[in-house]
């Protein structure tokens, strides 16, 4: 595992969880304490925890975004079932404007049976996910692009 992997899912147990420790951490990824240390020392300088003795807590006063690959993994269940929601309002011919959060993308989902929708996005992903033969409308509103949330943004996008 790289370590970029290795943190991220350390940052991922550590919103879900508010807490990891290096031990527990060390020895789950076979690597040593120090390695941990020097993680979350990474996670400390992006903003993302606090270090603690023996571990880290969640900084819950975080300026930064999480990664896109974070919250995508975060919540799945209950991303699922808002999506699920909102998808059973959906009717045939609608027009949806959809960003480029995580729930965004699994309410692409539950609406891949839906006919004649017109889909604005910013979001790669979403587009990526569009259910291939349909008979939707798509726009992607261009502007900028922001490799971390995969999304376009900027003037170009509003």
């Amino acid at each position: 595992m790289l370590p970029i992997e290795r943190r991220g899912e350390i940052l991922q147990k550590l919103m879900m969880e508010g807490k990891v420790v290096v031990n527990e951490l060390a020895e789950k990824y076979e690597v040593t304490e120090e390695t941990i240390r020097r993680d979350l020392e990474k996670l400390e300088s992006e903003g993302y925890a606090k270090k603690t003795y023996g571990g880290a807590v969640r900084n819950d006063n975080m300026t930064s975004e999480l990664p896109y690959v974070v919250r995508k993994q975060t919540n799945v269940s209950g991303k699922k079932y808002i999506a699920e929601i909102i998808g059973s309002l959906i009717s045939d011919g609608d027009s949806l404007l959809l960003d480029s959060s995580s729930t965004a993308l699994f309410m692409i989902k539950s609406i891949s049976t839906k006919h004649s929708l017109t889909l604005v996005t910013n979001s790669v992903e979403v587009l990526l996910e569009v259910p291939q033969g349909n008979d939707w409308n798509i726009v992607s509103t261009g502007g900028m692009y922001r490799s971390e949330s995969m999304s376009f943004f900027g003037a170009a996008a509003e």
